[in-house]
């Protein structure tokens, strides 16, 4: 099980779109471990891109990816996007 043993708390380290409504965030895990977040605040669908120099990843580095949502694991060098649905109040979440 990776942990935050670290206590420290990730950051907003990249934004796109209008008012920076698609983010990408990180923080450090145990293990040499990193956890980033896809987080889309826009009025609509977005394709966000998380970039390894945002990531403080060597370009071309090989990683592999878990996506907590699909629960499938990815094999990934240089860069990662997916399509992230907009958050609406029937999830529970708000703006």
């Amino acid at each position: 099980m990776l942990i935050n043993s670290h206590g420290v708390q990730g950051r907003k380290v990249q934004a796109a779109g209008i008012d920076g409504c698609s983010q990408v965030w990180a923080g450090p895990l145990s293990g040499n471990c990193l956890a980033v977040a896809l987080w889309n605040r826009c009025s609509r669908v977005a394709t966000i891109t998380a970039l390894w120099a945002a990531l403080g990843l060597e370009s071309g580095i090989h990683v592999s990816v878990r996506n907590l949502w699909t629960v499938h694991f990815h094999s990934i060098y240089s860069i990662f996007l997916c399509t992230v649905d907009q958050l609406h109040p029937s999830m529970g979440f708000g703006r």
